[in-house]
């Protein structure tokens, strides 16, 4: 009897002893896995935050990118003249906005044929000139233009000009033809698209205004704050 409980005692004991070591076998186990999981985790949290918003991206896009961000609208408002104290909402009229620094070829005869017969403005070929019509209440807008010099021309869709006889002998165009003359300005202002078409001042404005009564200024766009410019045309300057 003694010597068969002492066998199980060993026993006991021994088993005991296996059931520890796989225990500890076990812990260590469960303990190396959660370590490895954690690790990226810990890795990340260790290191400074480097993440960045989408407006984050937005903001660090514009401060760095070479070329102006499309961000600015030109809207306004065309009318004409009836009378001395009535002005009419000047439907249908065209505008066409041009970069002042036009590269050379970077727009053609046939986008200006495209503004002044007044379609297909979406097949311009230029990306430095944009072109609209005003609405039924002589209402405009150029939406997301980039920030720059521009020469914005309008053309009347209801108010035309009178004939005026050309006395220039220099002058390539046709007597008599109904284009009201440029002034010094105006040719300013014209003079680098008509050197990019490779024509002439005369032609130019032929082409572009015809027998419309016509408007050419200038316009900066330096902020993000919408540009309103309105005009009424009148007769014969």
């Amino acid at each position: 009897m003694i010597i068969i409980m002492r066998n199980n005692s060993k026993f006991f004991i021994l088993g005991a002893i296996t059931a520890a070591v796989l225990l500890g076998l076990i812990f260590i186990f469960v303990n190396k896995n959660r370590t490895k999981v954690d690790m990226p985790s810990n890795t990340v949290n260790s290191k400074p935050d480097t993440t960045t918003s989408a407006t984050d991206d937005i903001i660090h896009s514009k401060k760095t990118s070479p070329s102006p961000t499309k961000e600015i609208s030109i809207k306004g408002t065309l009318k004409y003249k009836i009378s001395d104290t009535e002005n009419e909402a000047d439907t249908d009229a065209k505008l066409l906005l041009i970069c002042k620094e036009l590269p050379k070829d970077s727009i053609s005869i046939h986008d200006i044929n495209l503004f002044s017969n007044g379609r297909d403005f979406d097949k311009f070929k230029s990306n430095y000139c944009f072109a609209t019509f005003t609405d039924s209440n002589g209402n405009y807008e150029f939406k997301q233009i980039p920030k720059g010099k521009y020469v914005l021309i309008s053309v009347s869709n209801n108010l035309f000009l009178k004939p005026t006889p050309n006395k220039d002998k220099n002058s390539s165009m046709p007597p008599n033809k109904i284009v009201h003359p440029l002034d010094s300005k105006q040719k300013a202002l014209l003079s680098p698209l008509a050197n990019t078409l490779n024509c002439n001042l005369d032609e130019l404005a032929l082409l572009l205004f015809r027998a419309n009564q016509y408007h050419i200024e200038e316009v900066h766009l330096t902020n993000s704050t919408p540009c309103v410019i309105n005009y009424t045309f009148t007769d014969n300057k």
